[in-house]
Order: C-alpha cells, then structure tokens, then sequence
C-alpha cells in the first residue's frame, strides 16, 4: 500500500462505531488498526483516512473539542458511482447533511468540471462529500459558435437503445448495457450530433442492467423503478441548471414528455448502428 501524501487523521468518540459507518456504509476496508490505541487506517481506492478514538494514544488537540468536530471542513471522497453508497446509507436510514446534486465548477479560464455530489455527518459530526465526474464542458462564451448551446448533456436510453438492435443482447441485458456504456464517445456524439462542444454522457439504466457501474466519462443513473420517468427527471435536473438536454431514445411516450421540457430527441442508431 502506498499512502498518499496527505492523510486526515480524525478524533472520535467510539471507534467501534465510527468502524460501522466508515466501512459498513462508506465502502472503507481497515489497513491495520492498533485497539489498544483505538486507531485504525482506512482505505477506499486511494482515499485514505486515519481515525483515533478520543482519550486514548496521543491526541494532539489545539483547543477544546465540542461536537459536532470538524467544524468548517468536509472531506471529497471520490467513487465511480454514488448510488451504491447512498442505497448503504438509506439501508440504515443514516441521514444526509446534503441531498444528491449535480454542478459545475470552473477548474480553469475556458474549462468547468460537473459533478454529482451528496453529504453526510460521520458519529461525530464530520461531513463527507461523496463525488462522482459528470464530464467538463467548456465556460459559457468561451466557444465562437454561440448559435448551438455550449453546455450540452447526452441522455441514453439503455433499455431501448439495447433493444433496438437483435443481437441477442436478451441473454445477457447487463453484458450488452456494458458493451453499450463502454461504446459510448463524447468526441464522436459532438460530431454526429453538431454540438459546439463536448457533451457529458448520462446513461440510465433499469432492471437486470442496475448493476452496471459508471465510468469516468459516462455517469450511469440506476432507475429503481421504471427506466422512462428517471430519464425525465434527470432531464428536469439538467434542464434547470441551464444545460441543452439530448435524449437517445425511440420511445415515442418518453420523446413526447423530454421534448415538452425542452429536450432534443434523436434515434438509438446514433449509438447502436444496426
């Protein structure tokens, strides 16, 4: 294991109890812990953290402590996919500081980053931001076509898209969905679809396909019931931060109810070519 190199050490009232949430329901694994210490290191990916239970070892602190700890800061935790923690912390009716969002931020001059993110309180009150990439797209005005909307999402309809092409996808719904997320191109859509810039790729996915997990340049959204309405209410949530809204799909139902929130429709032959 090589640890990066900055590591949060953080004070807790009960380690035990601070195990159970960091691992139980944040997907952390125990490196190596010292009980008679009441220390334990995580690790999630290359997210690391150090916890120490308070009263025992060395704490170094500064001033009093009063809870909630670690006021004025929150720790950004990285994943591919943010549903299968936050279905964790529903299991256990954990509450978020912070429900799921989506937003861009400005990283450079011509360049924001999206991102869908959520927050929740540790035991002891320290706030963990969840996120996952949503793609980049350019800054407003930055591009010199200012007749096609800059800040472009793709919306894919996996069931349908999957669907329209007989290839005995019906074997293995998951295996072709993946095949399908991994053909996905920003690069190439931009250039069938005429978008000014480099559109972020959503892909919904429903049924035996939940399981398929998300890339760093497709973000897939698990519909928990029908695939249709979550496709809607993505659209809903892109549309209102401003964004232009593609939707790839041949269901005439669901084409109706995107375009009357202002989505474009095209056909799944732009990314399942028969």
């Amino acid at each position: 294991m090589t640890a990066p190199d900055l590591v949060p050490e953080l004070l807790v009232t009960d380690i035990t109890r601070s195990l159970a949430f960091w691992c139980d329901l944040c997907g952390f694994e125990v490196a190596y812990e010292r009980p008679e210490e009441g220390f334990a290191y995580l690790t999630r990916g290359t997210a690391h953290v150090m916890l120490e239970q308070r009263g025992s070892g060395r704490n170094w602190v500064p001033a009093r402590v009063e809870s909630p700890f670690g006021r004025g800061v929150n720790f950004q935790i990285g994943v591919p996919d943010l549903d299968p923690v936050l279905a964790a912390v529903a299991g256990r009716d954990w509450p978020l500081f912070m429900e799921p969002e989506s937003r861009w931020y400005r990283v450079s001059d011509a360049e924001e980053a999206g991102v869908r993110q959520f927050l929740v309180a540790d035991p002891d009150g320290y706030l963990i931001r969840f996120q996952t990439s949503t793609g980049h797209r350019p800054v407003a005005g930055t591009t010199h076509d200012e007749s096609v909307p800059v800040h472009t999402t793709v919306v894919v309809d996996a069931a349908n898209c999957v669907g329209s092409v007989p290839d005995g996808w019906w074997r293995d719904r998951a295996g072709a969905t993946r095949r399908l997320r991994d053909s996905l191109s920003s690069d190439a859509l931009r250039h069938d679809l005429q978008l000014a810039a480099t559109p972020a790729l959503v892909l919904v996915v429903e049924g035996r396909a939940r399981g398929v997990q998300s890339t760093p340049t497709v973000q897939v959204v698990h519909a928990p019931g029908i695939g249709d309405d979550m496709i809607v209410k993505v659209v809903e949530q892109r549309a209102a931060q401003g964004e232009s809204i593609v939707v790839v799909t041949a269901d005439r139902e669901l084409r109706t109810r995107v375009t009357a929130l202002g989505a474009r429709t095209v056909g799944p032959r732009v990314v399942r070519p028969s």
